[in-house]
């Protein structure tokens, strides 16, 4: 709460569901055992039912095997082990604040793109990894002609040109330029095309005040 956060707390994850049917909830930070419902449980139904949810769960070494399976299948975006350090894991939940940001900023991006070619079937694929945010956004095997390639790109350049309603769309734009993002663009007819945005997410530590 001191972060500016507002909190929700339940005492299961039946509860947490329920706050979620309610309540917009950008990030779930959860316990794995609990009773009834384990954590990774509690995340594989937030994952289906509300996928832009970012889902961090606290586990000891014990419960490693099913929270490394979670992972894996990506219903879960960190994995905390206790004890933990209450300084990392304020930083670790304002990152992920930011890379939640991007993510959304990238589906508009992709939303874009399909509008820009209706011909094709474009499929997006989103996942980060030690700080970097990476979309991979390409057709099934297709690959574009000049034509098609001068559209997205175009459509490319003008998302990232364009005023947007939020802040979100600068600060990617900033990021992409200032921090070293890539952004890569490849396709050969009959082969498949491929954008793929490499984006790095600043984890600025604050200054904490003295207790």
């Amino acid at each position: 709460r001191r972060e500016g956060y507002n909190v929700y707390t339940a005492t299961s994850g039946f509860k947490a569901i329920e706050i979620l049917e309610d309540i917009k909830i950008d990030l779930i930070l959860t316990d794995q055992r609990m009773p009834l419902m384990t954590g990774t449980e509690l995340l594989k139904t937030v994952k289906e039912r509300w996928p832009d949810t970012i889902r961090i769960i606290i586990s000891g070494y014990a419960e490693f095997e099913a929270v490394l399976a979670a992972i894996n299948e990506g219903e879960v975006y960190r994995f905390i082990t206790k004890p933990w350090e209450d300084n990392a894991l304020r930083s670790l939940v304002r990152r992920a604040f930011e890379q939640g940001k991007v993510l959304k900023v990238f589906n508009r991006l992709v939303d874009k793109i399909k509008s820009a070619t209706p011909d094709y079937k474009i499929n997006a694929n989103f996942f980060n990894d030690q700080g970097r945010v990476f979309a991979e956004i390409e057709d099934h095997n297709h690959g574009m002609d000049e034509g098609q390639i001068a559209c997205v790109l175009k459509c490319i350049f003008e998302f990232f040109e364009s005023g947007d309603e939020t802040n979100d769309l600068p600060m990617l734009s900033s990021t992409l330029i200032k921090q070293m993002g890539k952004l890569s663009f490849t396709t050969e007819v009959g082969a498949g095309a491929k954008l793929t945005i490499d984006m790095p997410i600043e984890d600025k530590e604050e200054e904490e005040p003295e207790e």
